[in-house]
């Protein structure tokens, strides 16, 4: 009788253990496959050019020159600040903003901190 008691319990705890596996494999897989989607700057904006911080953060939009001149290495600063420029390809402003950028341009592209929303679409 003592031996039946001792099986059962010890089925019963097998078969606790093989459900908390299941359970818990089950819920790792959900989530893992369940992860939200990033949402893309370029939804984030009502226009461009627009600046974006490290963390997806709206700064501004539109043009500005952040009040400084070509000279004092604008795109270095935006670079070590990890400000994102968002624009898109044939928008004036945008055209604008990458001509005050001057031959820093390219370095600011290659940084990876720019995203250009007609690719997006």
């Amino acid at each position: 009788m003592k031996q039946e008691v001792d099986k059962y319990i010890y089925n019963f705890i097998k078969g606790l253990a093989i459900v908390f596996i299941l359970i818990s494999i089950t819920l790792t897989v959900y989530i893992i496959y369940n992860q939200p989607e990033e949402i893309s700057l370029c939804s984030k904006i009502q226009g461009t050019p627009a600046w974006a911080d490290k963390d997806g953060n709206i700064l501004s939009q539109g043009y500005t020159d952040f009040g400084l001149n070509k000279s004092t290495g604008v795109v270095d600063k935006l670079i070590l600040d990890e400000i994102t420029f968002i624009y898109k390809t044939g928008c004036g402003w945008c055209d604008m903003e990458i001509e005050f950028f001057g031959e820093d341009w390219n370095k600011y592209k290659d940084s990876g901190l720019t995203i250009d929303c007609a690719e997006e679409q």
